[in-house]
């Protein structure tokens, strides 16, 4: 099974949301807050996650921990 990492993030009005895997419909923010290490995971197990979601995610990783 292929998962399409580059809908991994999908924009909305209240911000950007998880739209795939055990968070699907959580604000990123939120998830980074509560299961930081789940984001981490994400990064380094799709190596062909798109960069802006790579950014996108560490930003809010970064965020949460200032």
């Amino acid at each position: 099974m292929t998962t399409r990492t580059k809908d991994f993030l999908k924009q909305t009005p209240s911000g950007m949301v998880v739209n795939l895997g055990k968070h699907e419909g959580k604000e990123l923010l939120r998830v980074a807050q509560e299961d930081p290490k789940y984001l981490l995971w994400v990064i380094q197990k799709f190596e062909n996650l798109p960069e802006m979601t790579k950014l996108v995610i560490e930003q809010a990783l970064d965020d949460h921990q200032s």
